[in-house]
């Protein structure tokens, strides 16, 4: 799981949990390697007119691969249907 890969950015089980949880809830992208997820990003509404990315992790092994910014454009191209704002808040 992308997740219980970063434990310095998602290192606590409760958190960790709750990020997957409202992940079921919410749009939804992942990035697979051979049917395996390796990445992962979820977005946010804040107001009618703003969203937010709510979650975002690819595994250690793919960083710097390129991944993060196919599913950060996939996001955007969504956002940009729907918002006049994206946020984007980090840890």
């Amino acid at each position: 799981m992308v997740l219980h890969d970063l434990p310095e950015w998602f290192g606590l089980p409760e958190n960790t949990k709750k990020y997957i949880e409202d992940s079921k809830k919410l749009p939804f992208w992942a990035a697979y390697q051979d049917k395996n997820p390796i990445g992962f990003v979820t977005l946010i509404e804040t107001s009618e007119d703003t969203a937010e990315i709510h979650c975002m992790g690819v595994l250690k092994n793919y960083h710097r691969s390129g991944v993060g910014t196919l599913l950060f454009n996939a996001l955007e191209n969504y956002a940009k249907s729907k918002y006049k704002f994206l946020q984007v808040k980090t840890v």
